[in-house]
């Protein structure tokens, strides 16, 4: 074999290896054996997801700025009886999971043309709900019917056209939405890549930088202005942060405190966090309080207002007091008073001794004054005996 057709192989195997290998990392998912196809779009085409279903109306509006994905979930339930219920908030990572099965849209088999009979058996003659995709310029409805018995896939029809069954997970994230889809996480950066921070309120600030974050057993906080120094009150503080997770979104244009009845007055700010990496700046926090118990965070990744845990937000926010050089908040609150010893359960004595006869009263004279009183002592751990002389004297107040 010459030198010629031995170049030729090599590069007809080249050739061969980077198409298995574009075939292998293609992100579209070939279909498994049966599946159909029904609406065929790239999940970065995306732009609205609408479900319908029983009581419930779910919106996704998906917005791209570059690789970044912004999405806004709402969440309409209207019951029967009572009013009905609107929440708004930030998709979380797990929804471009689900954005990746959703599009392209397929069915694990098409049921063919169905008789009005079989569209009654699958609960497409009175569908129960309606999916619509909108992808660029083109979109797509879909009737759902009946859940499937055993595995809970769906029956779903176009408009026109056949029935199809589609898998249970290409819808069932959308029907609790609110517990599967909602970003509950302040930040979408891990605490390694974070290099430093500078902490704001009461009038004062102080920067602190993470010492070794990339190796989780050495990492340190340390302050800027005396960086081999350490001091475990900036950790200890900063343990806590992760913990602060959202409990509920408020709406896009609502302020700390819309959510509580027959509370009127203004929020308090409390303290500021500019969080910074490698490469500029990761995130801001904003934190604010209503009362003494509803506690707010605003951050880069929850865009609008969400209340959060207030057994959590109030030791953050002690603590960032001792953090910053301040005196605990005056509506701190206090540990309760030790409870009074109980009385002793001695019996008391049948009667108590005679009195002694009181002293007559010495002349009057220069040095006739009032004997000083014996100072109090604190009462021992068991009490006394009473006195057979005189009775106990009461507590003082």
């Amino acid at each position: 074999m010459n030198t010629k057709s031995v170049l030729a192989h090599l590069l007809l195997a080249l050739g061969g290896l980077t198409l298995a290998y574009l075939v292998w990392t293609d992100d579209e998912a070939a279909p498994a054996p049966g599946e159909v196809t029904i609406f065929a779009c790239d999940p970065d085409e995306l732009s609205r997801i609408e479900l319908e279903l029983g009581e419930r109306e779910v919106t996704v509006e998906l917005n791209r700025d570059g690789e970044q994905l912004l999405a806004w979930v709402t969440v309409t339930r209207t019951p029967e009886e009572g009013e009905a219920t609107t929440q708004v908030f930030v998709g979380s990572e797990e929804l471009e999971a689900y954005l990746a099965q959703l599009a392209p849209l397929r069915a694990t088999r098409s049921l063919g043309a169905l008789s009005e009979e079989q569209l009654a058996d699958v609960g497409l003659a009175e569908p129960e709900g309606a999916l619509r995709l909108r992808c660029g310029e083109r979109s797509a409805s879909f009737q759902i019917g009946a859940s499937a018995y055993g595995n809970g896939d769906r029956y779903v029809m176009g408009e026109s056209g056949p029935a199809y069954l589609v898998a249970r997970d290409r819808v069932q994230p959308l029907e609790s939405a609110e517990h599967q889809l909602m970003q509950r996480a302040l930040h979408t950066f891990e605490w390694s890549e974070v290099e430093g921070l500078t902490v704001s309120g009461w009038g004062a600030e102080r920067t602190l930088l993470q010492r070794n974050r990339l190796d989780p057993q050495r990492a340190e906080w340390v302050d800027v202005s005396a960086p081999d120094r350490r001091n475990e009150l900036f950790g200890n503080w900063l343990q806590r942060y992760p913990r602060l997770r959202v409990q509920e979104y408020l709406g896009p244009d609502q302020r700390p405190g819309a959510d509580l009845d027959d509370v009127s007055e203004a929020p308090e700010p409390l303290l500021r966090l500019a969080i910074r990496g490698e490469d500029g700046p990761l995130g801001e926090v904003e934190m604010q309080r209503v009362g003494r118990d509803a506690y707010y965070v605003r951050t880069e990744t929850t865009r609008s207002w969400v209340r959060i845990p207030t057994s959590v937000a109030s030791g953050f926010i002690e603590d960032a007091r001792t953090v910053l050089g301040q005196e605990p908040a005056p509506d701190a609150p206090e540990e309760a008073p030790a409870p009074e010893a109980p009385a002793s359960e001695a019996p008391a004595p049948e009667a108590p001794a005679p009195e002694a006869p009181a002293p007559e009263a010495p002349e009057e004279g220069p040095s006739a004054e009032a004997p000083t009183p014996a100072p109090v002592r604190p009462a021992p751990d068991r009490p006394a005996s009473p006195s057979p002389t005189a009775p106990t004297p009461p507590p003082a107040e």
